[in-house]
């Protein structure tokens, strides 16, 4: 009984604390998420990239979710293997389930260096997550 009577109030107190705790904004879930899909793309793990894009995806190529990975899956196998670096623009708000950023993605190799301006846009899904929900190429 004296356990409990010591435990109780120190949990009360850890509820209390974790409630006021700042909940993570969307541009930092967002960020999480570029770091989760530059993860998987790093790794050569398609799986795992697609599991950071919308079902409904689309791009300025005309591709759909299926059609990405299948894009994905032929890029990791033929492309050497290489460091990414992600440059991020600043993120804009659109309205509170859609937001922009503007994006230089390097492929850093042995060969030469591949690189792409990206606009990516990411859209709030119903389960509050932020997914990639289309891509423009901006350098072409």
């Amino acid at each position: 009984m004296r356990v409990l009577r010591f435990y109780l109030p120190l949990l009360v107190l850890l509820t209390l604390l974790s409630s006021c705790a700042p909940r993570s904004t969307d541009e930092e879930q967002i960020r999480e998420l570029i770091a989760a899909g530059e993860a998987a793309a790093k790794a050569r793990d398609t799986k795992a990239a697609l599991a950071c894009v919308a079902d409904d995806y689309g791009d300025s190529n005309g591709m759909n979710k299926a059609q990405l990975g299948n894009f994905l899956r032929g890029y990791f196998f033929t492309r050497a293997k290489g460091d990414l670096l992600v440059t991020l623009g600043e993120f804009e708000f659109r309205s509170t389930d859609l937001a922009r950023v503007d994006a230089t993605v390097t492929l850093v190799s042995l060969r030469d260096p591949d690189r792409a301006r990206l606009q990516l846009e990411f859209r709030r899904q119903g389960s509050g997550k932020w997914l990639v929900g289309r891509v423009e190429r901006l350098d072409r």
